[in-house]
């Protein structure tokens, strides 16, 4: 199992360790639209439906994309997601890291774009003249719900995260047509039809300003408390993510992460995972504002114990 997963599957009271906004429970609740969901995401993507490919999901998704191309090498962003690189190096992939990412050589790019976890959100038009960019859009809508498709890229989506719903979600692929061609042939290899839940998208497509109300409303709540009971971290952040980060130069996150978990049963995550030292991603996306509250104070109280 990857370290980050199983770090945020532990035990506790509270967890804050996730990403995603608490999940939407009763879809049939929102208009639908009749359709070809195909036909619906190409539509809002104003691009054709061969352009186009359904998988289960976003992180299947990079690993799909990253057979199908075959790099030898691939350029990847710090901070990152841990399975970006995981994956790659699982396919015998050579990972160069970057920090700025317009610093990357004729080649292949990958990257959460928004950033998992700081939010910082790049401009795709600005890399694809040298390079193919794989781009995990995940979190795109929480900051700009534009879904047009840039030429030159290969974005990964899913219906986790901004389209969170209870026990069900469906990822899709978009690109060049040679390209979706080749991915299509892999994504049969590794995970062939049929692709369930495909019907979430004639959901989601007629109610994004419907999901983006509800977790607007939550994301602020919490933004709103870390920032008033904040005493001890600077806090990283890119409006308005459902995360955001508690950094303190010089602290050692994995263990402060344990102490709080053993203390206080608080679960937050050390970006020691996403090779970025020093800070704790915490939840903005969950109802309960208690959750919160108990977590900024019990860090402040623990860091203020282990700095005196």
């Amino acid at each position: 199992m990857v370290e980050l997963f199983h770090w945020e599957t532990q035990d506790a009271k509270i967890n804050l360790s996730g990403s995603g906004m608490e999940p939407f429970e009763r879809i049939e609740q929102l208009n639908k639209l009749d359709g070809d969901p195909k036909e619906l995401l190409a539509e809002l993507y104003r691009v054709e439906p061969d352009n186009i490919i359904f998988t289960h999901g976003a992180q299947e998704s990079m690993l799909i994309a990253f057979a199908a191309l075959k790099p030898r090498e691939v350029y990847i962003p710090l901070p990152v997601y841990p399975p970006v690189v995981d994956q790659a190096r699982l396919l015998g992939i050579n990972v160069k890291f970057i920090d700025n990412v317009y610093d990357a050589s004729r080649g292949v790019i990958a990257m959460v774009n928004p950033n998992n976890p700081t939010g910082e959100l790049v401009n795709l038009e600005e890399l694809t003249s040298n390079s193919i960019v794989i781009a995990d859009e995940i979190f795109k809508p929480f900051i700009n719900r534009d879904f047009s498709y840039t030429p030159g890229t290969i974005i990964l989506m899913s219906t986790s995260k901004f389209f969170s719903i209870r026990n069900r979600k469906i990822g899709w692929i978009i690109g060049e047509k040679k390209i979706i061609k080749r991915i299509r042939d892999m994504r049969d290899l590794i995970s062939p039809p049929p692709i369930s839940n495909q019907e979430l998208i004639n959901y989601i497509v007629p109610n994004i300003e419907q999901f983006y109300n509800r977790n607007m409303h939550i994301i602020r709540k919490n933004l709103g408390i870390l920032k008033k009971l904040n005493r001890e971290f600077h806090v990283i952040y890119n409006e308005y993510m459902p995360v955001a980060v508690l950094y303190r130069d010089g602290l050692d996150d994995m263990i402060f992460a344990q102490k709080l978990l053993d203390k206080h049963s608080i679960l937050l995550t050390p970006t020691t995972y996403f090779y970025m030292p020093s800070g704790l991603r915490i939840s903005l996306g969950r109802r309960d504002d208690t959750l919160i509250k108990a977590a900024i104070k019990a860090a402040n109280t623990l860091l203020s114990e282990l700095i005196s």
